[in-house]
C-alpha cells in the first residue's frame, strides 16, 4: 500500500473515532418525535394482537429499557436511538434496516490501518520491493487463508493476515542478516588473498619447501643410510 493509501487508511481510522464519538451524541427533537410516532404504531400492532400490557406510556417506557436500559426517548444517543426505532419497527410488523454498528466499522478500519502502516514499513526496510509489494504479498496471504479478498475480511481476520505477515517478515528479516554475514566473511577472505595473506587451512611456501626436502632424502626414497 503506497504513502498515499496509508494516509488514506490513517484518515478513515480517525473518522471512525469521530463516528463512535458522534454515536454518543443526544438525539434531536425530530429523532424523539419520530421515535414516538414509530412507538405509537407499535403499540397498536401489539395491543391488536393481544401482546400490549397497560397503558402506551407503560408499554413503551418497559420496551424502551429491554432495548438499551432507559425510559425517555429524550435520554438516549445516536446508537441507542437507532437502535431503539429499529425495535419499534419490528413490533409494529414493519421493515427496517438494522442499526449499523459503529464501533465493528471503526474496529475494521483500525485494523486495515495497521496493515498499512506494517507494510509501509517492510518497504522500508527493503524486506519488499515497495509497500505495493507488501500489499500484495498480504492480499495472497487473505486469498490463501480465507479465500477471499482483503477488502472483504473482518477486522479480527485483518489482524490474522497482519499476524501472519509480520511473521513472513521476520523470516526474510533473518535470512537478510544470513545473507550479510556470508557477505562478510567471504570479503574478509577475498581481502586476505590480495594482501598475500594465504587461508588459514592453505600451505605456506616454507611449508611446501620443507616437504620438498623431506621427500628428496635418501631415507625417504629408500637408499642407504651413510
Amino acid at each position: 500500500m503506497g504513502s498515499g493509501k496509508w494516509k488514506a487508511a490513517r484518515r478513515a481510522d480517525q473518522a471512525a473515532r469521530a463516528v463512535e464519538g458522534a454515536a454518543g451524541a443526544p438525539v434531536s427533537p425530530a429523532q424523539v418525535k419520530a421515535l414516538a410516532a414509530t412507538a405509537r404504531r407499535a403499540y397498536g400492532t401489539q395491543s391488536a394482537l393481544g401482546l400490549a400490557d397497560g397503558s402506551f406510556d407503560e408499554w413503551r417506557k418497559a420496551a424502551l429499557w429491554d432495548v438499551c436500559q432507559k425510559d425517555s426517548f429524550r435520554t438516549l444517543g445516536q446508537r441507542e436511538w437507532e437502535q431503539a426505532i429499529a425495535y419499534f419497527n419490528a413490533l409494529a410488523g414493519r421493515d427496517a434496516p438494522k442499526p449499523r454498528d459503529a464501533a465493528a466499522e471503526g474496529d475494521r478500519k483500525r485494523a486495515a490501518w495497521a496493515l498499512a502502516r506494517d507494510c509501509l514499513a517492510f518497504a522500508d526496510e527493503k524486506l519488499f520491493d515497495s509497500p505495493s509489494g507488501a500489499e500484495a504479498y498480504a492480499e495472497s496471504i487473505a486469498r490463501d487463508v480465507f479465500g477471499r479478498p482483503l477488502e472483504s475480511l473482518s477486522a479480527e481476520e485483518l489482524r490474522k493476515v497482519g499476524f501472519t505477515l509480520r511473521v513472513r517478515a521476520r523470516r526474510r528479516r533473518a535470512r537478510a542478516a544470513g545473507a550479510a554475514t556470508d557477505g562478510d566473511a567471504a570479503g574478509q577472505l577475498e581481502s586476505r588473498v590480495r594482501v598475500g595473506v594465504p587461508p588459514a587451512s592453505a600451505p605456506t611456501p616454507t611449508q611446501c619447501s620443507n616437504s620438498r626436502i623431506a621427500q628428496n632424502r635418501p631415507e625417504s626414497r629408500g637408499g642407504p643410510r651413510t
